[in-house]
């Protein structure tokens, strides 16, 4: 059985010389690269918090940053900071995104190709995007906002070359690599993840918090959430070479 890495980041840029991630050199090869994130808490409001002990638990057993480097201004919202974590960028020759508008608001999209699926996808590898309660999509591109959905967190829509010339629910190719959360457990149980996975929870698990969200202590709702779901992810990574990452934005 091959070690499980868990990499804690708190931020869309991690400065890699200033944090405790050296062990990261010296682990096999990874088959499966699992990204869960979550929102809106830095380091201080984490490590070390009382309604946070899972995550806390966490820091004995994986690999977690401790010096961060923001690229962007602290009064930029979520969406660019997700458009970060896919192009490493959120400007464009024909976009900067700036707001949290849905990609079909305003224009708020991008043709560039330069982003991380696709690369996969012109390597003939495999991605998917779970977010949680899509349920009531399935089978369709979520370019839009729906209760406590937020596309605003699913970065890959916001690429035309994923959801269309203009971003649109029918488009098949992003409806094909989105799947509601509660698609995972079966595709961990069948064995059929794809190799780049990308986990985002609503807006009442995700630490973010919403109207109606049944716990307001909202890193208190993701420490619970996270209790519950990451020990599947956990063991799948045992077993199949894989790291999770958690991350917030």
């Amino acid at each position: 059985m091959k070690p499980t890495l868990v990499l804690l980041l708190f931020a869309a840029c991690v400065s890699p010389e200033s944090s405790s991630l050296d062990e990261a050199s010296t682990l096999p090869p990874v088959s499966h690269v699992i990204v869960v994130a979550m929102e809106n808490h830095d380091a201080v409001q984490i490590y070390g918090n009382a309604d946070a002990p899972y995550i806390n638990s966490l820091l004995s057993i994986g690999a977690h940053a401790t010096s961060f480097v923001d690229e962007l201004p602290a009064s930029v919202p979520s969406e660019p900071h997700y458009i970060w974590m896919e192009a490493g960028t959120n400007t464009f020759s024909d976009h900067s995104f700036t707001t949290d508008f849905p990609p079909t608001w305003f224009s708020n999209s991008t043709s560039s190709s330069a982003h991380l699926v696709a690369q996969l996808r012109a390597a003939d590898d495999s991605w998917m995007s779970y977010q949680e309660d899509l349920n009531w999509l399935t089978g369709a591109c979520p370019v839009n906002d729906w209760w406590w959905y937020a596309a605003k967190h699913d970065p890959f829509v916001f690429f035309r070359d994923v959801s269309g010339a203009s971003p649109s629910t029918s488009n098949a190719y992003c409806a094909s690599h989105h799947k509601p959360y509660s698609s995972l457990a079966a595709d961990l149980s069948s064995d059929t993840l794809a190799r780049y996975v990308f986990i985002t929870p609503n807006l009442c698990h995700d630490m973010h918090g919403a109207l109606f969200c049944p716990d307001s202590n909202n890193v208190r709702a993701g420490d619970t959430w996270l209790k519950s779901q990451l020990p599947s992810l956990l063991t799948y990574a045992d077993t199949h070479d894989a790291v999770v990452f958690l991350v917030w934005d």
